[in-house]
C-alpha cells in the first residue's frame, strides 16, 4: 500500500511516484498506465475524488526511462479516506507482458 500526502477537497494536486523498484532496468512504463479511484471509506457513490492527467515520466531530466507515475487528484469529501489502483505494464516485448498493480490511499482532510 502506498500512502499519499493528504489533500483538502478544493485542492488540485499532483503526485509523482517512483516505480523504479518494479520496472526492470532499461525498461519504461508503457501506455497502458491507468490510475483509478476504487473506494471511499464512507461508501460514497459516485466517488467525489477524481484522478486525471495520468502519465509516465523520467525521474529526472537526465533519465531516458519513464519509470515515474504522475497523476493529479481533484475533489473528494472531507474526512474520507480513498483507495485507488495504479496499473501498468513495462515496454518489454515479452509474452505475456509484465503487469504491475499497486494500491494507494489518500485522505481528504477538512480545511
Amino acid at each position: 500500500m502506498i500512502y499519499l500526502a493528504e489533500k483538502a477537497p478544493a485542492d488540485v494536486v499532483d503526485y509523482n511516484l517512483n516505480m523504479q523498484e518494479f520496472v526492470p532496468a532499461g525498461f519504461s512504463i508503457d501506455n497502458t498506465l491507468t490510475v483509478q479511484i476504487e473506494d471511499a471509506g464512507n461508501g460514497e457513490s459516485p466517488l467525489a475524488l477524481e484522478a486525471f492527467d495520468v502519465s509516465a515520466q523520467p525521474l529526472s531530466a537526465d533519465d531516458t526511462d519513464n519509470i515515474c507515475v504522475v497523476f493529479w487528484l481533484r475533489g473528494g469529501t472531507a474526512g474520507v479516506r480513498y483507495q485507488g489502483r495504479i496499473s501498468f505494464n513495462d515496454n518489454q516485448s515479452s509474452d505475456p507482458d509484465r503487469t504491475y498493480q499497486r494500491l494507494f490511499q489518500v485522505e481528504v482532510e477538512p480545511l
